[in-house]
């Protein structure tokens, strides 16, 4: 019988319609990164979030007082985070701009930034 590799739980919030992104393809997208990357078994939560809420979590980690397109946060060497791996907050007002600006679907550039935000939940730089 084949091994079925460690089990991921990933959440996505604040995703409305109007952004035009396909929730279960993120989460796909994100579950054959964990996978590839062989990251041990957890949660992963990506949220959507305002750029008031963006501004204050860079403000009060990054003593950045802006906001920003994405934001993560890693737990995957943290003895204590009950099987969290990571969070992700990615800003749609923001992601739009860029969207715009490179030409693609917001959906797309969602995806570009959960997907750069799980990087360095991995750990890489």
């Amino acid at each position: 019988m084949d091994d079925p590799g460690p089990a991921y739980a990933i959440s996505i919030r604040g995703l409305k319609q109007e952004f035009g992104i396909d929730r279960t393809r993120l989460r796909d997208t994100l579950l054959a990164v964990l996978e590839a990357e062989r990251a041990p078994a957890g949660e992963l939560a990506v949220a959507l979030i305002g750029d008031r809420t963006m501004r204050r979590i860079n403000r009060d980690y990054r003593q950045i007082d802006k906001t920003t397109d994405v934001l993560s946060f890693s737990y995957v060497d943290e003895p204590h985070s009950g099987g969290v791996l990571g969070e992700i907050f990615v800003s749609p007002a923001v992601a739009r701009a860029q969207a715009e600006e490179a030409g693609c679907p917001l959906g797309e550039e969602v995806a570009r930034l959960a997907l750069h935000g799980l990087l360095h939940v991995l750990g890489y730089e």
